[in-house]
């Protein structure tokens, strides 16, 4: 996609954070501003006590869930391109692998050769007061130089991270991966219950009410691509926010890219919005529809940002916001 002035939006710089974490919005047209979920900020991980890579294979998965549409994925056994449904539920829980490998990983990693597979024998998530926690431990059956940790989204198993990390034989290997802001914990418990591959709880709607997310069952449980929605607050961020102040979800169309070679993935969300009044924003967020277990679906807020600089969306006129994902 380009905007009305040719710019593609991978091409343009990251949009700043201050050091209370707040967005400041990029005007890059009129009235059309981009917003910035930086993911190297705000999705990491550890292995072993040494950083792991977020590599695309997460960002696939992610975006089959953002989107709610099917996505191709890179098989890391064979390097054969097979689709993650939109449903995007797991058999069974996160799996690790380990391999001779010694090249650094890299985000366009996708294929591990002469891997050995591993059933995880825990997998736990856990609330810590700065970042949100995914675990997963098993044992080494012999002596390797690279870890990571894959889905098995049925006819798809996707790498979702790598570290080049010594493992000797009976060593425990222990695996996380973290989510800060401005990821809410209603996200990370849908991603805990692809983790688990059970059913989770403590989602809480954008009406108030907590929920159990029906991510055991071998079925669809979102009921939409997420949406921008946009609001008046100023609190600072907590995982625990499920709503915006004066919440407004906007209709929201869908970009996706991946770069030759998986050298980078662009996960956008645009809206178009015509307001009959002059609106101004404070925060901006995106809300999805996820199916609880009594069978019905309930909207979550699954991220929220804060902004610098308030925007406002003028009467009569098209306004465009771009909430971006641009990993590589």
């Amino acid at each position: 996609m380009r905007l009305p002035n040719g710019i593609p939006i991978i091409a343009i710089p990251y949009c700043e954070v201050n050091e209370f974490k707040e967005i400041m919005p990029r005007q890059v047209y009129k009235r059309t501003w981009l917003i910035d979920i930086i993911p190297k900020t705000s999705i990491r991980g550890m292995c072993n006590g040494k950083p792991n890579r977020i590599v695309n294979g997460f960002y696939r998965v992610m975006r089959a869930i953002l989107h709610h549409v099917n996505t191709e994925a890179i098989n890391l056994d064979s390097g054969t391109t097979k689709t993650i449904e939109a449903r995007t539920c797991t058999v069974e829980p996160v799996k690790g692998v380990l391999s001779q490998d010694t090249a650094e990983p890299q985000f366009s990693n996708s294929v591990v050769s002469n891997a050995s597979f591993f059933s995880t024998e825990v997998q736990t998530y856990e609330f810590l007061s700065d970042r949100l926690r995914l675990n997963a431990q098993w044992t080494s059956n012999g002596n390797y130089s690279s870890v990571g940790v894959y889905f098995n989204v049925y006819s798809a198993l996707p790498l979702l991270a790598r570290s080049l990390v010594s493992v000797s034989v009976d060593q425990v290997v222990t695996y996380s991966i973290d989510f800060f802001e401005p990821w809410t914990k209603n996200f990370f418990l849908f991603w805990a219950g692809l983790w688990l591959d059970r059913n989770v709880s403590g989602l809480v709607d954008t009406s108030g009410a907590t929920r159990d997310l029906n991510s055991g069952a071998d079925t669809d449980f979102k009921g939409c691509g997420a949406q921008i929605a946009i609001g008046a607050g100023t609190n600072p961020f907590s995982f625990d926010d499920y709503t915006l102040t004066n919440m407004d979800v906007l209709p929201t169309d869908y970009v996706y890219k991946v770069g030759t070679n998986s050298s980078f993935i662009l996960i956008a969300f645009i809206s178009k919005y015509i307001p009959s009044s002059d609106i101004t924003i404070t925060e901006i967020g995106l809300v999805q529809k996820y199916k609880a277990t009594d069978g019905n679906l309930y909207e979550y807020l699954i991220c929220r940002m804060l902004l610098t600089e308030p925007i406002t969306l003028i009467a009569n006129k098209s306004n465009v916001l771009i909430v971006r994902i641009l990993a590589m």
